[in-house]
């Protein structure tokens, strides 16, 4: 049972106690882990109650402050659809250390309606299509015009370590104009990566400047009609 002034992580799973005569039952509260997105958790009564007592008492109701932006999550949060996702899964954990942090499998047990990873300090969230929702991969659709970009510390060796793992290069690793030194991957579900390590800190007139010598090298400085 919670104590006034003790905090919840203090008060759970406690056993049966008495304190001034009074018999007190063991309350369970929902722990973090049970509140996350693959097990939802619940208060409940779980110590014996008094000789005699014909009925299990209800459960008692814990006030627990909701925060709207669940810890461990930023404000965006890529989502990708992609044609077998225990196969991406397995990618990106070799390609960049990707944690899963839980899956969630379809009615058919072999397809995954939602999984969590988590690569560096942000989250992405994954699943199987299903073209009947709607759902639809790079796959089936012949592409993706979306991509992610990903900041490492060592942008050549997590090139290297991608790459290594199946992905595709698109781009070499090169210093470009915005301070940062990026390589650009496809993995093999149809989604760009673009890794990256911040080197310099480049004023906007400078990169302003930087960026216009580098479409008139590259032939681009005219955007297509």
């Amino acid at each position: 049972m919670y104590h006034q002034g003790n905090p919840p992580e203090a008060s759970l799973h406690q056993n049966n106690c008495c304190k001034g005569g009074v018999r007190h039952q063991r309350i369970c509260p929902a722990t973090a882990a049970d509140e996350s997105r693959f097990g939802a958790g619940c208060p409940a009564i779980c110590g014996p109650g008094r000789k005699g007592d014909g009925k299990m008492k209800a459960a008692t109701k814990l006030t627990v402050a909701v925060r709207p932006i669940p810890e461990g999550y930023h404000t965006i949060t890529p989502f990708l659809t992609v044609r077998g996702a225990d196969r991406a899964i397995d990618f990106y954990r070799r390609a960049f250390g990707a944690e899963e942090l839980g899956r969630m499998p379809g009615p058919d047990g072999k397809t995954i309606v939602h999984a969590e990873l988590k690569i560096g300090d942000s989250r992405i969230f994954l699943c199987d299509e299903n073209p009947g929702m709607d759902c639809r991969s790079p796959a089936t659709l012949g592409g993706s015009p979306a991509g992610i970009y990903l900041y490492v510390r060592d942008v050549d060796d997590a090139f290297k370590k991608a790459v290594n793992a199946g992905a595709t290069v698109k781009r070499p690793v090169q210093d470009m104009f915005w301070g940062d030194r990026t390589g650009s991957v496809q993995d093999p579900f149809g989604y760009s990566w673009d890794l990256a390590t911040h080197k310099e800190e480049v004023p906007p007139k400078e990169i302003q400047r930087r960026g216009e010598e580098f479409f008139r090298t590259m032939g681009t400085d005219k955007p297509a009609k």
